[in-house]
C-alpha cells in the first residue's frame, strides 16, 4: 500500500511538472549535478514507510514512542543539516518531548499489565478477589 502511494505520488509529480513548465525537461547534466539531493529523499523512503505501515500492527503507545523519536531525530537532523547550532533552546525541548513519550508509553503499558493480571486473578479466585 505505501509503495503504491508513492508510486502514483511520483506520477503526479512528474505530471504536474510537465504541465506547469512544458519544454524545460531535465538534461542529463542537471540530473547529475543534482543527485546528492537524492541521499535525503533515499533517507526518508524507509522512515515514511515505517510510519504509514507500521501503526497497523503496533499497540498504540508504541506507535507515539515512534512519533515522538521522530521528533527528536527531526530536530536534531534540522540543526545537523542546515548548520544551526544545536544550543540549550532546543536541547530541553527535546528531553521534554523524549520524556513524555517515554512516561505516556509506559503508563500505557503498565495499565494494561495491571488489568492481564486482575482479570488472571479473577480468574483463579472467582469472586474472592473482589471481581464482581
Amino acid at each position: 500500500m505505501t509503495g503504491v502511494f508513492f508510486l502514483w505520488a511520483a506520477i503526479f509529480s512528474i505530471a504536474a511538472a510537465l504541465v506547469a513548465a512544458p519544454g524545460h525537461e531535465a538534461d542529463a547534466d542537471l540530473v547529475l549535478t543534482t543527485r546528492p539531493w537524492l541521499v535525503p529523499v533515499i533517507m526518508i523512503f524507509p522512515g515514511t514507510f515505517a510510519l504509514l505501515w507500521g501503526p497497523k500492527y503496533l499497540i498504540p503507545c508504541l506507535v507515539g514512542l515512534l512519533f515522538m523519536s521522530e521528533i527528536v531525530v527531526g530536530a536534531d537532523s534540522t540543526a545537523l543539516l542546515s548548520g544551526e547550532a544545536f544550543g540549550w533552546r532546543k536541547f530541553p525541548g527535546v528531553l521534554l518531548i523524549a520524556g513524555v513519550s517515554l512516561v505516556e508509553s509506559l503508563r500505557a503499558i503498565l495499565s494494561v499489565r495491571r488489568i492481564v493480571v486482575m482479570t488472571i486473578e479473577c480468574g483463579r479466585a472467582n469472586s474472592d478477589a473482589g471481581c464482581d
